[in-house]
């Protein structure tokens, strides 16, 4: 890219983009190095640590959305259910493991003393801050928040996309999570079908309640070729359906993977 040609993006910019580029590769080749149907039937026998790990790096962007600083404790209040018993430390074992890849960072206690307050919490807010439990807190990174601010910019987030989608690095991402979550709907009984899909990183978007009623339905009988099938044709389809802005926390993520 010529920045001269266009003032809109600067060399920082540039580096930003290029960082989200290369972690979007990083993150397709990570997910596909195993084929979706051994992925998919490897995920009820895996260990909940490194599964956790794996889903908060796609989901810490919707988590953080409306937060200055997290807890562990916040964290397990938005994993899966069956994953809600993970252990204190392993989630703080994550969280530093974040502030290692430069993602987050951690908050000093005087920063933190600043903020609390004595008292109960309000009703229905979503704070923890008086809940019981270490009070080790973590925000976001410089880096984090240079990855939002680029993608704060209309410009740029269509050049991401555009840098995606004509790569092929969207629909080959895609369409793995849906062959995936096809294998696994064909494999296991409805209820455990449907814990493990909440479970996967982008399914739980991709699919609702509905969808998963009348996909279970119809992939109970489809042999594998047909499987490929559809989930080339349903990837095509959501990709026309969307716009580059609804890929924003995605990018966010790739911008992850590049520090991994």
């Amino acid at each position: 890219m010529d920045t001269d040609k266009n003032q809109n993006f600067t060399v920082e910019d540039v580096l930003l983009i290029g960082f989200i580029s290369i972690g979007f590769t990083k993150m397709v080749n990570n997910l596909t190095s195993t084929k979706a149907k051994t992925h998919a039937g490897r995920r009820s026998h895996q260990e909940i640590k490194p599964l956790v790990r794996s889903y908060l790096l796609y989901y810490l962007p919707i988590i953080m959305k409306d937060k200055s600083k997290i807890r562990p404790l916040d964290l397990r209040k938005k994993l899966p259910e069956t994953w809600q018993k993970i252990q204190y430390a392993d989630l703080t074992d994550i969280l530093n493991t974040f502030c290692r890849m430069m993602i987050l960072a951690k908050v000093n206690n005087k920063q933190t003393n600043v903020n609390n307050k004595p008292g109960h919490p309000k009703k229905n807010s979503d704070t923890t801050e008086n809940e019981p439990g270490p009070k080790s807190y973590y925000q976001r990174s410089d880096y984090y928040i240079n990855l939002e601010n680029v993608l704060n910019k209309p410009e740029h987030v269509r050049l991401i996309y555009t840098l995606i989608l004509e790569s092929g690095l969207l629909y080959k991402f895609l369409k793995h999570f849906n062959l995936g979550s096809s294998h696994i709907i064909r494999k296991d009984d409805k209820k455990t079908a449907w814990n493990i899909l909440q479970t996967l990183n982008l399914t739980a978007k991709m699919k609702k309640n509905s969808d998963f009623e009348s996909d279970y339905n119809e992939l109970r009988s489809v042999d594998d070729r047909k499987l490929e099938a559809l989930a080339d044709r349903k990837t095509k389809l959501y990709i026309q359906k969307h716009k580059a802005i609804d890929y924003k926390d995605l990018y966010l993520t790739a911008g992850f993977f590049f520090c991994v």
